[in-house]
Parts: structure tokens; C-alpha cells; sequence
């Protein structure tokens, strides 16, 4: 995770990767002591008809 080898000023996170999504990954980051703000952008919504 580069995150933690190096400072940020902010996080880009997106909420619909495979595998880690942005929540989780934002969860291991703050669990390892990571602070940097974090903005997680998304796809998901509802389709109104």
C-alpha cells in the first residue's frame, strides 16, 4: 500500500475496486495510524424510472 510508505496530503479512494474497496482500504489505513483526509468516490445509486 503506498499509502503507508508515504505522506499524503489527501486519499482519492474509490468505493467499487475488486477485491479491497475504498471502505476497507480506508479502514486499514486508519487502523494503521494513516490520517490523511480521504475522499471516496463511487458509482453506485439507484436508476430512477
Amino acid at each position: 500500500m503506498a499509502a503507508t510508505t508515504r505522506e499524503y496530503d489527501a486519499l482519492v479512494l474509490d468505493r467499487m475496486v475488486p477485491e479491497l474497496d475504498g471502505l476497507s482500504l480506508l479502514k486499514a489505513l486508519r487502523a494503521a495510524k494513516i490520517t490523511a483526509p480521504a475522499l471516496i468516490l463511487t458509482a453506485m445509486g439507484n436508476h430512477i424510472k
